[in-house]
């Protein structure tokens, strides 16, 4: 067996560069990684808030968009309900037994041969 012969000392120190250079690129490159993930991690917090304060403006608008119609909604069934009104009056206008009722009581008048009381006070 021959002794153990150490390496020359030139080609060790040439390794151990090699090895501190790979471990400077790896390091440069997590340095890059960490970054990268940064901004995006910055990006993704600025499109969440900027996310979530359109959607809350949405939902406002939709809510407001809601009451204006339920409001509108309301006005519309008051005016159904008022023509249907007035096309019963209407209807009952052409009525000649409703017109002589309405002579009778409001205008005091009298068919032929009638006479009218009118209570006192």
């Amino acid at each position: 067996m021959q002794p153990f012969q150490h390496p020359p000392l030139q080609h060790t120190q040439r390794a151990q560069q090699q090895v501190r250079e790979g471990l400077a690129e790896e390091e440069r490159q997590a340095r890059k990684r960490k970054k990268r993930f940064k901004i995006l991690g910055v990006g993704l917090v600025v499109f969440m808030i900027w996310a979530g304060t359109k959607w809350t403006a949405q939902t406002e608008e939709i809510v407001k968009r809601q009451e204006e119609l339920e409001m509108v909604q309301a006005q519309v069934d008051q005016a159904e309900e008022e023509q249907m009104e007035l096309v019963y009056q209407v209807r009952r206008l052409h009525d000649k037994d409703y017109i002589a009722e309405i002579a009778r009581s409001q205008l005091f008048l009298s068919r032929p041969g009638e006479m009218i009381f009118v209570p006192g006070e």
